[in-house]
């Protein structure tokens, strides 16, 4: 992970030097856990090749397949929720795309759709959408574990050598 900095913002300790913490900019030193380089008036800083800073990008990794796989499921119950109970969620799609509680004389009434075709096919579109971005996220969280797996197993390989 790389994360860069201006080298005008941050003084020899670490701290701003805009006045709120004293400092005079210039070169900057960071010991421990992370090393330098100046390049065109910026700092990067890389996490060096630790096992913690190998065992973080796991874990965030790990998050991520987690919020991916929690997205897919999320699709996939709104999908089968409107396949079980078409009849209730069909009845609010009807009812917004008829558009029949606005006020009288409403310049948008033109466009209201009072076809029971349409609102079928409106309401067919909005479950293949759901099903299909259901799908996609789960394909995504799977192949994305695939990945953490992988990386976690060379990340176990290098630690041990």
């Amino acid at each position: 992970m790389v994360v860069a900095a201006p080298l005008n913002s941050i003084d020899r300790k670490g701290g701003s030097v805009d006045g709120t913490r004293g400092g005079t900019g210039g070169d900057v030193e960071f010991k421990g856990m992370f090393d330098s380089v100046r390049a065109e008036g910026i700092v990067y800083l890389r996490a060096c090749s630790s096992t913690a800073g190998a065992k973080a990008m796991i874990e965030t990794r790990i998050s991520k397949v987690i919020m991916v796989a929690s997205l897919a499921l999320f699709a996939l119950l709104v999908t089968f929720d409107n396949l079980t109970d078409y009849e209730t969620n069909y009845a609010f799609v009807r009812h917004v795309l008829s558009m029949d509680t606005t006020f009288p004389g409403n310049g948008l009434l033109d466009r209201r759709i009072t076809s029971p075709v349409l609102w079928q096919a409106g309401y067919a579109l909005i479950i293949v959408g759901e099903g299909l971005s259901g799908i996609a996220l789960a394909v995504a969280a799977i192949s994305l574990a695939g990945v953490c797996a992988l990386t976690a197993s060379a990340s176990t390989m290098q630690s041990a050598s």
